[in-house]
């Protein structure tokens, strides 16, 4: 897994989520972006429970995927 937090000026970028245990070092609504390198799950799993339900629309950057990470779950004996 991996993710790497920048702070420039006031802004807080997550870099990657792929600790599902993100959400014990910061709350939801900590970050003002994220930008993801790619989507395969160790990269993205954490990134859900920081996002959705925060109220403020949070932007999420990468590469252009149709897919995304949606083709893990579609696909899971991908993981095995």
């Amino acid at each position: 897994s991996s993710d790497l937090v920048v702070k420039f000026n006031d802004a807080i970028t997550l870099i990657d989520a792929g600790r599902h245990d993100l959400t014990d070092r910061w709350s939801p609504g900590s970050f003002q972006q994220f930008l993801l390198t790619h989507y395969h799950m160790d990269h993205v799993q954490g990134l859900f429970p920081l996002r959705w339900g925060v109220g403020d629309v949070i932007p999420v950057y990468g590469p252009p995927d149709e897919q995304g990470c949606d083709d893990l779950f579609k696909h899971p004996g991908l993981l095995d």
